[in-house]
């Protein structure tokens, strides 16, 4: 399972100058403290690991931490769709059956279903139809320009207070074939008996401007399994 939603996320050397010590017999004797000296270099070649593989990315919240899910914006908004629509639809219910009930609109044509957000006309979010597996939904939300940490942290919360807990599992950006810079973080829970994930990958233009020109976009993806 894990790698329907985790694509791996992305030294030093030291030299010494002991010919220099041999040039000078007398220097011999502190030539052997020489090593001693040299070795808090080391710590230099520990610090790769520190780097971040993706700056300013947020960190998975602990259970016991006194964290709270969103009421409102659009962070609340992706959560009800996950709780309201997905976990539904993946648990065996009807898409159309769902959706209806919850007042969305469907789009006979491509057989989604859509839910304005207000505001802006193209303020929405979408829940495509269903393939032949029926464990997955996936969608995508169109939604004011400049709220994608609001997104992200809302989901990150979700998934540390889930029963059982999501665990983050991926956390990257990529430029892709069709043009789309893509930041995907996602988030899984799994044993050896299910497997319950959500993925949020927002979209822009490689310049990190937004693909619409009032809203910026991001796909969404919730799965469970059973093995």
């Amino acid at each position: 399972m894990r790698s329907a939603f985790a694509t791996l996320i992305v030294a030093a050397g030291l030299a010494t100058a002991a010919q220099a010590q041999a040039q000078d017999p007398a220097a011999q004797a502190p030539a052997a403290a020489a090593p001693v000296q040299a070795a808090p270099a080391a710590p230099a070649a520990q610090a790769a690991p520190a780097a971040p593989a993706t700056p300013g990315a947020p960190q998975a919240a602990a259970v016991g931490e006194n964290i709270t899910l969103p009421t409102s914006g659009i962070g609340a908004t992706v959560l009800n769709v996950i709780e309201k629509v997905c976990v539904p639809i993946v648990r065996g219910q009807s898409l159309d059956t769902v959706a209806k009930a919850q007042g969305w609109k469907l789009n006979k044509r491509e057989g989604s279903w859509s839910m304005p957000l207000g505001g802006e006309k193209a303020h929405q979010v979408i829940i495509f139809a269903q393939n032949s597996n029926k464990t997955v939904c996936q969608g995508e939300i169109r939604y004011p320009i400049g709220q994608d940490e609001e997104l992200f942290k809302a989901v990150n919360v979700w998934s540390a207070l889930h029963q059982p807990q999501l665990q983050m599992q991926a956390n990257y950006v990529a430029v892709d074939p069709d043009g789309v810079k893509r930041v995907r973080r996602s988030w899984e829970y799994y044993d050896q008996r299910t497997s319950t994930a959500v993925n949020i990958s927002t979209m822009k233009k490689p310049d990190d401007s937004p693909l619409g020109k009032n809203y910026d976009a991001a796909a969404i993806f919730y799965q469970e399994r059973t093995f």
